[in-house]
């Protein structure tokens, strides 16, 4: 099977759309020989910041001299950066050479009266039997969609679970209370593990992690939430800021230790094991060259994951979490990509990633001029995302993102008018470019964003200028 050939499969699978349950993927991994249940899994879902937190954790984990798989989706700027060992795309030699298996396996399936697998979990299939086949110290897989019946939550055993900030999202699939989409996501957490919970939003902050205690306590799962981070000093190159954790030693029993930095609950023990001031504490002094003021929070969790990862005999030291840290990159988050005039790229496509990319534009473009250039996906909320946002804008042009799932730039113009009187529509992504570079000086920022679906296509745009 050629490359041209494997993608084509992959891409007749598409058109079946997304099936959410885990009968299929089942069915397909034991096909397989259940690779996924022999790796060393960490696995990851929420709204906001997988990506980033995982960027962070495959540099630590590197850097601590550990081949690492990571699967993450969508794909932005290269279809195979979904599937990459030590931060390298997977070639197309090898994703044909796999995807022959896993074509075979499906025939097989499909030969025996079941139906054929879904386009997610074919390449979720890939990714676990890719990353066992090359023999990788720890996988690092990523949530497509919700958690528990999500593909990837094939898995039996990981080592840790973490939930990244929960929003509204996916209502349709997940539910339309936080508590009900929170439950879905922290379906991931498994037995006698551990399960991390990231910083999440203030307004729904304690109902997000109590569904995530409650349901590792469930699980015999140790629960941990991540401190925040303090002293943070954003800057246009890079950002520092300090994050405390304790140094646990054997003391997998804890329940809530206040001032303590992370919050940590089991089921089986009620009370600390001593005072917090009786505890080694561990201030790191990080430095991180993402830009966003969200970035911090991300640097955190994988910080506190760790942690934990050494708790469970990893040897990652001091200046491997520092240096991982550092030397992190996260492409089409808050990026920039150009100079003269300043062009940066977001994913963000949900209210709560714009409540952060404000807080950012206020930090990095104090007294700037801002043009938006905005493209969405007609199941988001994109009224909220540009109330939100509308108010730092100097002008707003609006795209057509090239997806079958796209707004009409016409009508996200027409919504954008009611937040923001200097509105236009593009015809596609070069015009708005062209259009926003015409109506820009040297020291202006353009900042598209709105959906990851058509940041390639921008960015392919911006080098040819």
């Amino acid at each position: 099977m050629t490359y041209k050939e494997a993608r084509e499969y992959v891409e007749k699978a598409a058109k079946k759309g997304s099936i959410l349950g885990l009968d299929n993927i089942e069915r397909l991994m034991e096909q397989l020989g259940n690779p996924q249940n022999q790796l060393k899994v960490i696995h990851i879902a929420g709204t906001n910041g997988k990506g980033s937190t995982l960027a962070y954790l495959t540099n630590i984990l590197k850097n601590a001299g550990y081949k690492v798989g990571r699967y993450i989706s969508p794909a932005v700027f290269d279809y195979l950066e979904i599937f990459s060992i030590n931060d390298v795309n997977m070639s197309e030699d090898d994703y044909a050479k796999y995807m022959d298996r896993i074509v075979s396996a499906c025939n097989d399936i499909v030969g025996n009266g079941f139906e054929m697998p879904t386009a997610f979990e074919i390449e979720t299939a890939l990714a676990y039997l890719y990353f066992y086949s090359e023999e990788c110290d720890v996988a690092l897989i990523e949530t497509g969609m919700g958690g528990d019946s999500d593909a990837t939550n094939v898995v039996q055993n990981t080592i840790i679970s973490i939930i990244s900030s929960v929003s509204m999202d996916h209502m349709n699939f997940l539910g339309n209370t936080i508590s009900e989409i929170t439950h879905h996501k922290a379906g991931i957490i498994k037995e006698n593990s551990v399960a991390i919970c990231a910083g999440q939003n203030d307004e729904t902050a304690k109902e997000i992690e109590d569904v995530i205690r409650q349901t590792a306590v469930k699980n015999h799962t140790v629960f941990v939430k991540v401190n925040q981070p303090q002293n943070i000093v954003y800057g246009n190159e890079e950002t520092t800021f300090d994050y405390e954790s304790i140094a646990y030693e054997n003391i997998y029993e804890n329940v809530v230790c206040e001032n303590a930095g992370s919050e940590v609950w089991s089921q089986t023990k009620n009370e600390c094991k001593g005072k917090a001031s009786e505890r080694e504490r561990k201030t790191y002094h990080l430095t991180t060259k993402m830009c966003g003021v969200f970035q911090p929070y991300n640097a955190s969790t994988a910080v506190e994951t760790a942690v934990w990862l050494r708790k469970k005999g990893f040897h990652i030291t001091d200046n491997n979490i520092i240096s991982g840290i550092s030397c992190a990159k996260w492409h089409g988050r808050f990026e920039k990509i150009k100079n003269h005039p300043a062009i940066y790229f977001d994913g963000g496509h949900n209210p709560d990633a714009a409540k952060l990319l404000a807080k950012s534009m206020e930090i990095y473009f104090t007294n700037k001029k801002i043009i938006y250039i905005i493209g969405v996906l007609a199941d988001k909320d994109y009224d909220k995302i540009l109330e939100i946002t509308a108010g730092f804008a100097y002008a707003i042009i609006t795209v057509t993102p090239k997806n079958v799932r796209a707004l009409d730039g016409e009508e996200l113009m027409l919504a954008a008018k009611k937040y923001h009187e200097n509105v236009s529509n593009a015809e596609n992504i070069d015009a708005a470019i062209k259009k926003a570079v015409h109506m820009s000086e040297k020291d202006d920022v353009i900042f598209i964003f709105g959906s990851l679906s058509y940041l390639k296509e921008a960015k392919e745009v911006c080098v040819k200028m």
